[in-house]
Formats: structure tokens, sequence, C-alpha cells
């Protein structure tokens, strides 16, 4: 008996699978578009990635002297993943930015450090 239950459940289900009509573009709107609702579905934010490196503040050193010559900073800057490491993304233009933002203090002698120099 349980077999016939099964053959007779596929053959409806096939039977109304067949013979439902397929749903036009209009019959998938679930919502006037013109209004401004909320989406019924919102995708979940992308998990942090390990990979990439975030912003870092960047400091203007004088003479390649860490700590005792830093100047000052040119607020947080793009870094970019290199091996295990975070690097700089622009360190020869936030090298002339040093220079440009502090010229009396650098005397054009000044080098752009990441949060760590090593």
């Amino acid at each position: 008996m349980p077999a016939l239950h099964r053959a007779l459940f596929v053959l409806v289900f096939l039977g109304l699978t067949l013979a439902a009509p397929a749903p036009g573009a209009e019959q998938l709107l679930l919502a006037d578009p013109s209004s401004e609702q909320l989406p019924l579905f919102e995708a979940p934010p992308a998990p942090f990635n390990f990979l990439q490196c975030p912003s870092f503040t960047v400091r203007c050193v004088k003479d390649n002297k860490w700590p005792s010559g830093i100047v000052g900073n040119i607020g947080p800057q793009p870094f970019v993943r290199v091996g295990l490491r975070c690097n700089q993304a622009h360190e020869k233009r936030n090298t002339r930015e040093c220079n440009a933002v502090f010229p009396d203090e650098c005397e054009d002698n000044c080098f752009a450090y990441g949060p760590v120099p090593f």
C-alpha cells in the first residue's frame, strides 16, 4: 500500500506542476515598485575579510629617525596586504605629501611611515 501512495503522490504532483501556468513578470512583483516600502529580504552584510588591510595613520618622520623624528601625520591612508604585512598603498605619494604638509619641519627630508616601521 505505501508504494501505491507514493505513486499517486508523484502523479498528482507532476500533474499539478505541468498544469500550472508559468508566472509572468507582473506576477513576480511583491509590491508596487513606485512605493517606498522596505524590501522583504535584505542580504546580510559581507563578513570582514581578514585578507584586507584597514587604513592606518601615516606619520611623517624626518631623516628616518623613528620615533624621535616624527614631525606630524597626514591622517589615515590606504594599506595593502603584502604577504603577512600591511604596507602603504602609496608610499611615494605619502612621502611627497608629508614634505608638502610640513615644509618647515621636514626641509624636504621626511619619509612616510605606517603605524609601525618594521
